[in-house]
């Protein structure tokens, strides 16, 4: 991770929590090109909270054996729960791939158009991901949105 890469997340991210719409962006790259480093970095800049969202202590115990029938529906459920209940201004939810992997392409799809489209309440987001590059997002992504986007490793 060069620290080019540090100060355009830097600028690209601080507006999220302030955003009165649109209050999702993504660190996005192929595997061990520098996303997880990225998003511990920022967090612990800005004060914004961090999950590692498949290798939290318990994470696939909470699910009681549920992984396959773990739906997108079920996951923005639980992020609308983790996002009310974060006093940070930002969560930064990394290692989706884990999960999003037993989705579909209709499914990834849908859970991005909708992760995209996040507004208040609760705080912003950014996923942490390999599953979509930049010219996938930009079609999945409402016209006005398209800036907080950083790719790690030419993804």
């Amino acid at each position: 991770m060069t620290d080019d890469a540090f100060a355009a997340a830097l600028r690209r991210f601080a507006p999220l929590p302030h955003a009165a719409r649109f209050r999702c962006g993504w660190i996005i790259g192929p595997p061990a090109s520098g996303k997880t480093q990225l998003a511990r970095r920022v967090a612990q800049h800005q004060g914004w909270a961090y999950r590692n969202y498949t290798r939290d202590p318990g994470y696939f115990d909470s699910l009681g054996g549920r992984i396959i029938g773990y739906r997108v529906e079920h996951f923005l459920r639980d992020l609308a729960q983790w996002r009310a209940g974060c006093p940070e201004q930002l969560l930064i939810v990394d290692e989706l791939d884990a999960l999003a992997a037993f989705w579909a392409t209709g499914e990834r799809r849908s859970w991005m158009h909708a992760m995209m489209r996040l507004g208040p309440p609760g705080c912003a987001v950014i996923g942490v991901t390999h599953l979509f590059g930049a010219a996938e997002l930009r079609q999945l992504a409402p016209p006005d949105w398209h800036w907080a986007v950083i790719e790690t490793g030419g993804a």
